[in-house]
Order: structure tokens, then C-alpha cells, then sequence
């Protein structure tokens, strides 16, 4: 009789390997399975810690260039946003230059109003084709400017109404 039991016993024990598999096949799953939630959770910190970080830096970023100016490309110049702004072009790469202008508002310029104050870099390889000998003071669209050194550019409807050329005239402008 005990050997009927061991029988029974495990006849019923194959039984439920066969149709559970409860020795290895749920547990491999089970150990697949976290591991996957693991490296998603992971990936998932990881993105949300890069952006948080990221946004920091653009907040910052934002508060401490709310008083200087926004950067254009000259191609750009005669379709900005703003019904009324200042075009700054000069070479970046001339530390003189630099200098001089580092301290200039975005939003506002003394005695004539509240605009928008952009700078374009001349010295960037995609303002460079509008670098030239000779300025061309009434240009209509982008493509006719020509700039050969420091200029203030006051558009208003996209259309040029002051052109100030020169470092000193361009800073006595400002002030």
C-alpha cells in the first residue's frame, strides 16, 4: 500500500509539471518580466531627470537673457514677429565689438520706444554671403542687404526706416 501511495503521489506531482510547469517555466517569465519593468523604469527616471535638468537650464537660461538680446540670421531680418524692432549686425568673433554692445536691452531702446532688440552674428558662415566692402543703406529685402561693418538696422513693418552704420554712431544711437 505505501508503494501505491508513492505511485499516486507521483503521478500527481507529474501532473502538474505538465500542465502547470510551476518548477521553471512562470518562474523564468516572472524573473524576464521584472527585469523588463527594471529597464523601463530605468529608461523612464532617466528621461524624466535629463529633461527636468534640461528645462532648468533653459529656465535659467530664459531669466538671465531676458535683458540681452535675441539672436537672428541676417536672412531672417525682414520677417521677424514684431511690428516695430532693432537688427544689431557685427562680428561676433571681434572682442572690441563685443564688448561694446554686450549691455544692450532686448525690449527696450532709451528715447525712442519699446522694441525688440536682435543681433546677428557676422561672423556666422550663414550670415557671411551678406559680409561686404560696400553697404547698401535702403535695402527692401533680405537678400539686397550688404553689410561691411557694425550696423543698426530700425524696421518697422518689415521695412527699413533707420540704418546706422559704424560703432560709435550705432552706440550713440542706443544711448
Amino acid at each position: 500500500m505505501a508503494k501505491k501511495k508513492n505511485n499516486k503521489e507521483r503521478s500527481h506531482e507529474s501532473i502538474i509539471d505538465s500542465v502547470g510547469g510551476f518548477n521553471g517555466d512562470y518562474k523564468k517569465i516572472i524573473i524576464v518580466s521584472a527585469i523588463v519593468v527594471i529597464i523601463f523604469a530605468t529608461f523612464y527616471f532617466l528621461t524624466v531627470f535629463i529633461t527636468n535638468k534640461n528645462s532648468e537650464k533653459d529656465n535659467t537660461t530664459e531669466d538671465t537673457t531676458s535683458s540681452s538680446y535675441s539672436e537672428v540670421m541676417v536672412g531672417r531680418t525682414f520677417a521677424l514677429p514684431e511690428e516695430e524692432y532693432l537688427v544689431l549686425y557685427y562680428d561676433y568673433s571681434d572682442e572690441t565689438l563685443k564688448e561694446s554692445f554686450k549691455d544692450f536691452s532686448v525690449d527696450y531702446h532709451p528715447g525712442v520706444g519699446p522694441y525688440a532688440f536682435y543681433v546677428a552674428d557676422m561672423s556666422d558662415a550663414i550670415n557671411k554671403s551678406y559680409v561686404s566692402e560696400t553697404s547698401n543703406t535702403a535695402p527692401t529685402k533680405a537678400s539686397e542687404l550688404s553689410i561691411s561693418g557694425p550696423t543698426l538696422i530700425h524696421f518697422r513693418d518689415g521695412a527699413v526706416i533707420e540704418y546706422i552704420e559704424g560703432e560709435e554712431n550705432i552706440l550713440n544711437y542706443l544711448q
